[in-house]
């Protein structure tokens, strides 16, 4: 192989690495993982990924020697390893590059997450900083090192502009954090069920009081917000959920976490699930099947409410997080993904969905919490004070997340 062909299969396992592609990226690399550090490094992420810790373990080792000649190598060796829990030496390694790789490689922000699970918001604040100067065009930087910046602020308890342009008060997460204690104290039913482990898609990360939606199981996660611990699968399909070997492997990942004791025996979980398949999946599988869209929609909740029995019949008490309202038409939104059909279209296809799942789990004694009323209007607009990004919960629902609560969990005189 001569080293343009070497670089070019570099290349390809590191554009597969960015979505997420993690089989294929080795298969990309079959013959050349270990002929540049960059490979060994991309082989030892993807590993991590896939689970398997003693693979990307050892091929960690086998790049460590080329990180201080190659920022590139040591930002995925670095994020590998706080992803096997060796967090001491990927936060040094991480701390050394953070303002010579460019934020887009990820690094900086798997960092920063941990600085803030730590509660060390103030360095999470000096690493976006030092990035900024280093690359003051990195898109990464200014929009996903703004969530740092306000997370960090929440933590602080300083007041600051959310990205509506909206004031979140001093000691706002400290207020979120009072009432959720004193609805413990009114509500044994809730308190009973506590810790919450939200597992899911990225719209769990909003239970971890934050913003940050990057970190992915086993990465460190921050946990402001009692009575939840988050855990974020990747950009898991509540069709699949139950199902092993795809993509994201969020079946191996929910696992992993009960075998772990990450879920200990007999702990809540919720699952946060569905929004993705909404936005994207569920018009163009109805077209390519010739099916109405309540029939792949049914397939979804049948597929949901299959996972939460098996956790029930294993001992989990289990709550559903319903899909949140859609994402407003905006031009130059950062999808994350394609959207099928308008605004409308597509709030109108998360309420008939959650109208199912609601209708499914009451027959089984399942709970489900939605906000999904409180931020969609009725003419199916979705109130985008809410969002953070025009996708994700934000700063600003988190009373209205307690109002869920409240509502399915009252005070019982």
């Amino acid at each position: 192989m001569s080293q343009i062909e070497l670089a070019e299969q570099i290349n390809r396992a590191a554009a597969l690495s960015t979505e997420y592609r993690h089989r294929e990226v080795l298969a990309a690399l079959e013959g050349a993982p270990y002929s540049t550090a960059l490979g060994l490094a991309l082989a030892a992420f993807s590993h991590s990924h896939l689970l398997a810790f003693d693979t990307a373990r050892w091929l960690v080792d086998q790049a460590l020697p080329h990180c201080k000649t190659d920022p590139a190598t040591a930002a995925l060796v670095g994020h590998t390893l706080l992803r096997l829990g060796d967090i001491t030496f990927g936060e040094a390694i991480l701390a050394n590059v953070v303002d010579t790789v460019s934020p887009e490689f990820g690094g900086l922000l798997v960092l920063c997450a941990l600085y803030l699970a730590e509660n060390r918001p103030s360095a999470a604040i000096d690493a976006i900083a030092r990035a900024r100067a280093a690359f003051p065009y990195s898109a990464m930087g200014a929009n996903m090192g703004g969530q740092v910046l306000a997370s960090a602020a929440a933590m602080l308890g300083s007041p600051f502009l959310d990205s509506q342009g909206l004031e979140v008060p001093e000691n706002f997460i400290s207020t979120v954090q009072w009432r959720w204690a004193e609805m413990l104290n009114e509500r044994p039913m809730l308190r009973a069920l506590a810790p919450i482990h939200v597992v899911g898609d990225s719209h769990a990360q909003i239970f971890s009081g934050t913003t940050l939606f990057w970190p992915i199981v086993p990465e460190p996660m921050p946990a402001l917000m009692a009575p939840f611990v988050t855990h974020n699968l990747g950009a898991v399909l509540g069709y699949n959920l139950g199902r092993y070997g795809t993509r994201i492997g969020g079946r191996e990942k929910l696992d992993w976490l009960r075998a772990t004791g990450r879920i200990p025996p007999g702990g809540t979980i919720m699952l946060s699930v569905g929004e993705i398949d909404l936005r994207a999946h569920v018009a163009p599988q109805a077209e390519r099947q010739g099916v109405p869209e309540t029939t792949v929609i049914d397939g979804i909740v049948a597929s949901v409410i299959g996972v939460a029995e098996e956790l029930i019949a294993a001992g989990h008490p289990v709550l559903l997080w319903a899909p949140i309202g859609a994402a407003p038409d905006r031009p130059g939104l950062n999808w994350y993904g394609t959207p099928a059909g308008t605004e409308p279209e597509r709030n109108a296809r998360v309420r008939a969905y959650n109208q199912r799942l609601a209708a499914a789990a009451a027959h089984r004694g399942i709970f489900v919490l939605s906000v999904f009323d409180m931020m969609v209007s009725a003419n199916d607009l979705t109130d985008e004070r809410f969002l953070f990004d025009g996708l994700h919960l934000g700063f600003w629902a988190l009373p209205m997340i307690q109002e869920a609560f409240r509502r399915t969990f009252p005070i019982i005189a």
